[in-house]
C-alpha cells in the first residue's frame, strides 16, 4: 500500500493514497445516441452524438467514414473531474441518400475510441419523407 504523509500538529501522519479509481471505467460512454430521421425536401438532417471518456468520435454512414462531411467537432474537459467529453454532428443530405442503390437503407453509427476501447452507438436510419 502506497502512502503520503503529511505534517499537523507537530508530528508526520500517514496518509493512504486511493487504491481505486474513482470512476472504474474509461472506457467511452454514449451520452447522447443519433436518432432517426427524415428528410423534407432538400432540408439535411443533423445527426448528433456525444460521449465521455473518448478521444474520438466519429461517424460511419453505409461503411464509409463520414469524415467529409463533419459539422462540427467540440470539446470538453470538466474541471472539477477531469473527465473529458466530446461531441460531433453531421449533415445528411437528400443527395447523400439518394446515391444509396434501390432498396438499401441509408444507415449512420457513430463510434467512440479511446486507448481503452471503442464502443459503437445505435443504428440511425435516415429516409426521405413522402412529399
Amino acid at each position: 500500500m502506497l502512502v503520503t504523509s503529511t505534517y499537523a500538529y507537530g508530528g508526520f501522519l500517514l496518509d493512504p493514497l486511493p487504491t481505486e479509481d474513482p470512476e472504474p471505467s474509461t472506457t467511452p460512454v454514449f451520452l447522447e445516441e443519433p436518432l432517426d430521421s427524415y428528410i423534407i425536401r432538400t432540408k439535411p438532417v443533423t445527426l448528433s452524438c456525444k460521449a465521455r471518456h473518448a478521444l474520438q468520435v466519429y461517424f460511419e454512414c453505409n461503411g464509409r467514414l463520414a469524415e467529409d462531411r463533419q459539422h462540427s467537432l467540440q470539446q470538453y474537459v470538466n474541471p472539477m473531474t477531469g473527465v473529458r467529453q466530446m461531441e460531433v454532428s453531421i449533415d445528411v443530405t437528400r443527395g447523400d441518400v439518394e446515391k444509396i442503390l434501390a432498396g438499401d437503407i441509408y444507415v449512420c453509427y457513430c463510434f467512440a475510441w479511446s486507448s481503452t476501447g471503442r464502443i459503437k452507438s445505435r443504428k440511425s436510419v435516415i429516409s426521405l419523407a413522402c412529399e
